[in-house]
C-alpha cells in the first residue's frame, strides 16, 4: 500500500489487491490484507472480499478454511459465496467438504440449480458416476431445472 504518500486503501483498493493475492497464489498476504481492512482501515469486508477469499482460499487447496471463513462471516446467509465454494471444491475435486456445502445450498435455497449442478460435476471429476446421476435424478424429481447460459453479445 502506499501510505508514505498519504493515500489510504478503500473499499475498492482491498478488492484488487485480494484479487491479484489470488490470482497470484500469494495466500498469506491475502489473508494479512483481509484481516488489516477491518482491524487497521476499518473497513468491514463486503461480497466482493469475501468472495477474492474463497478464490484464494480455493485455489491454495483451502477449502475447509474458506468454509470456515464463510461460517464466521455477517454475510454467512449470502448464496452466492457457498455457490463460489462449491465451485472451489468442483475444481479441486474435495467431495467432503462439496458434499457439506452442497447439503448448505441445498437448504438454503432447495430450487437454486447451481448447488445440484455443482455437487454433480464433483461426482463426476472423481468417478462417482451413480452419485452424479442421482443428484441430476434429484434435480428432475425436485422439479429443478438449469438456468440456460446467455450469448452477451447476442444480447
Amino acid at each position: 500500500m502506499v501510505e508514505e504518500e498519504g493515500i489510504m486503501p478503500d473499499y475498492i483498493s482491498f478488492i484488487g489487491v485480494l484479487f491479484a493475492c489470488s490470482h497470484t497464489s500469494l495466500v498469506d498476504q491475502g489473508r494479512e490484507y483481509f484481516v488489516s481492512m477491518s482491524k487497521k482501515y476499518s473497513i468491514e469486508a463486503g461480497i466482493e472480499h469475501y468472495t477474492c477469499m474463497v478464490d484464494l482460499l480455493g485455489r491454495a487447496g483451502k477449502l475447509e478454511e474458506a468454509e470456515n471463513l464463510l461460517r464466521i462471516s455477517n454475510l454467512r446467509d449470502d448464496s452466492s459465496l457457498w455457490a463460489s465454494l462449491l465451485g472451489a471444491c468442483a475444481t479441486s475435486s474435495d467431495l467432503v467438504v462439496a458434499e457439506r456445502v452442497a447439503k448448505k445450498m441445498m437448504d438454503m435455497e432447495p430450487d437454486y440449480h447451481l448447488s445440484y449442478v455443482l455437487l454433480g460435476n464433483v461426482y463426476s471429476a472423481i468417478g462417482r458416476w451413480d452419485d452424479a446421476l442421482n443428484i441430476r435424478t434429484l434435480m428432475k424429481d425436485r422439479g429443478i431445472k438449469k438456468t440456460p447460459g446467455k450469448n452477451w453479445i447476442d444480447a
